[in-house]
C-alpha cells in the first residue's frame, strides 16, 4: 500500500497502520517529498525514537569517484557517437530555420564553484535579449529570471527542441570534458552582483 503523509496521518496512526497491514501481509510505502537524490545515497536510520532518512554525500574522490568520472565520460562519448546523425540534423535545422548561431553558451558553476561554459542548441531568435525589454510586462515570475509560457522569441524549431529536451544534448560535450555529470544536480548560474544582468536570466536562447 502506498500512502502520502498529511496532517491527518500522524506518526502514531502511521505506525498502527503499518502493524495492521503487517498482520495482513501487506507492505506499506510512504511517499517522500525528497527527489533528485540517487537511491544509493539514501538509507533509513533511527535516532531518539524517530525514523530519519540519512543522505550520504556524493562520492567525488577516491576509486569510486574515478570510476564515476570514467563512466560519465564513456557514456557521453557513446551517446555522442550514437546520436551524431541526430545532432547534425538538429544543427542544420537550427542554422537554416532562423538567423543566428547553432549553439547557445551559458556560464555555469561546476564542482568547487569553478565556472565553465555550458552548451545548448539555440532555441530563440538571435536578438532575444534586445526583444526582452518589449516583453517585461509579460514576465510570469518575480526576480531577475524572465519566463513566459508562450515566449514569442522562441523559434518554431526551438519550441520542439525544448519540449523534447533535445536542445540539451550538446551538454554531452560538457560531460566528456569532465565539467558535468550524466546524473547529478543541474549546474547553477554564477552569482551576480546587485544591479548587474546576465543573458542567462533572460531565458535561455
Amino acid at each position: 500500500m502506498l500512502v502520502a503523509p498529511g496532517p491527518q496521518l500522524t506518526g502514531d496512526r502511521l505506525r498502527r497502520l503499518g502493524w495492521g497491514l503487517h498482520d495482513a501481509g501487506v507492505a506499506l510505502s510512504v511517499v517522500s517529498e525528497l527527489s533528485g537524490v540517487a537511491a544509493g545515497r539514501v538509507r533509513p536510520v533511527t535516532a531518539a525514537g524517530l525514523t530519519l532518512l540519512h543522505i550520504a554525500p556524493p562520492l567525488r574522490g577516491g576509486p569510486q569517484g574515478v570510476l564515476k568520472a570514467a563512466l560519465d565520460r564513456s557514456g557521453a562519448l557513446f551517446g555522442l557517437l550514437v546520436l551524431s546523425p541526430l545532432l547534425l540534423a538538429v544543427a542544420l535545422c537550427v542554422r537554416f530555420s532562423s538567423r543566428g548561431p547553432v549553439f547557445h553558451r551559458q556560464v555555469r558553476q561546476g564542482q568547487h564553484n569553478r565556472p565553465f561554459t555550458m552548451w545548448k542548441f539555440r532555441t530563440m531568435v538571435a536578438d532575444a535579449e534586445a526583444r526582452k525589454e518589449q516583453l517585461t510586462e509579460d514576465n510570469e515570475v518575480d526576480g531577475p529570471l524572465f519566463k513566459m509560457r508562450r515566449d514569442p522569441r522562441v523559434t518554431p524549431v526551438g519550441r520542439t527542441l525544448r519540449r523534447t529536451s533535445i536542445d540539451e544534448l550538446p551538454q554531452l560535450f560538457n560531460v566528456l570534458l569532465g565539467q558535468m555529470s550524466l546524473v547529478g544536480p543541474r549546474p547553477r548560474c554564477p552569482r551576480r552582483r546587485p544591479g548587474t544582468t546576465s543573458g542567462s536570466t533572460a531565458g535561455s536562447p
